[in-house]
């Protein structure tokens, strides 16, 4: 797998950094850096990834800039979207209730 190529360290800085750089930048560069986020969230999260709702949230969700909250909430509809898909189970249950929502009632 190509995140084999990265060191963990180059990993977290480009997870830290990449929901911000989506949210400053036009439309095209978004939906590329959307793509990012998804691939990324589709391995790591919530495991490996587990600051990047309380991120959103704090860091976005509360801005004044509206196109800034989009952007954000577009964010977090990328990422839960591979929950649509799985089958109903306990563990899947238990991750969206203990792992996920959480972060989104803050």
């Amino acid at each position: 797998a190509a995140e084999a190529n990265l060191p963990p360290e180059v990993r977290a800085q480009i997870k830290e950094h990449l929901v911000t750089l989506c949210l400053r930048h036009s439309t095209l560069v978004q939906a590329q850096l959307k793509r990012a986020i998804d691939l990324i969230a589709q391995s790591d999260f919530p495991k490996q990834w587990e600051d990047l709702l309380p991120g959103i949230v704090r860091e976005h969700l509360q801005s004044s800039d509206m196109g800034v909250v989009a952007g954000a909430l577009e964010v977090v509809d990328t990422v839960l979207m591979k929950y649509r898909s799985l089958m109903k189970s306990d563990a899947v249950c238990s991750e969206l209730k203990y792992k996920i929502l959480p972060h989104i009632q803050q």
